[in-house]
This record gives C-alpha cells, structure tokens and sequence, in this order.
C-alpha cells in the first residue's frame, strides 16, 4: 500500500494536470499520465487504473445483446440452435462492415469458399 501511495504522489501533479482537460475521456487523461511519468514508474497505479476502467459503467451491452438475440430466434426461426443463434451473434457483434461489402469480400476469398464447401470445416483457421 505504501508503493502505492509514493506513485499516486510521484503523479500528483500529472493526473490534476490531465484532469484540467474536459476535450480528453477518462482513458485518454491516463495514458497521457502513463506516458509522461511512465508506465514501469506506477505499476501497481496502473493495475488499479486498468482494473476500474475495465468495468462497465453500465448494462446496456448485456442488454444490447439480448435484444438482437430476441431478433434472431423469432417464432419463425425456434427450431435453431443454440450454437447456430451464438454464431450469428458473434458475426454481426463483431463485424465492422455492412452485409453487402462482406458478401463481396467473401466471395473473392477462395480459401474461406473452399474451406465452408469442405467437409472438414474452416481448417485454414488452425494456421
């Protein structure tokens, strides 16, 4: 506890100096601490620092998701599986690109077309 306290007061002057700055998140005000103090210099700062942001502030993405899962397994699709339902989840959480462009990347992907017509299933991904 006693390291912790000498970081937080080697910083002191830093983090009210980045706190001053309302065009900066939260995130941006501490790496910009990080960088100028350093990070080896507030390790056990840097744990608590990378902890507490790490923690949702709120719900709305559980939420979010359930929301889009409620989309999927509608009355017309109740037969799906689960796994069917979580892989499509995935993909349209995770992807950062309308469906149009993705279809057409996909199709000059030879591998990817050559790996979902084989039996075995999306070997090139073991790579």
């Amino acid at each position: 506890m006693d390291k912790l306290y000498e970081e937080f007061c080697a910083s002191q002057e830093e983090i009210e100096t980045a706190r001053q700055d309302p065009q900066k998140s939260t995130s941006e005000k501490w790496v910009s601490v990080f960088q100028k103090v350093g990070k080896a210099n507030l390790t056990n700062l840097f744990q608590i620092v990378s902890f507490v942001l790490s923690v949702p502030g709120s719900n709305a993405f559980v939420e979010r998701i359930f929301s889009l899962m409620a989309n999927k397994w509608s009355d017309a699709r109740n037969r799906c599986s689960t796994d069917l339902i979580k892989t499509e989840l995935q993909i349209s959480v995770n992807m950062n690109m309308p469906c149009k462009d993705f279809f057409l990347a996909a199709q000059k992907d030879k591998e990817l077309l050559g790996a979902v017509r084989s039996s075995k299933k999306y070997p090139w991904k073991n790579k």
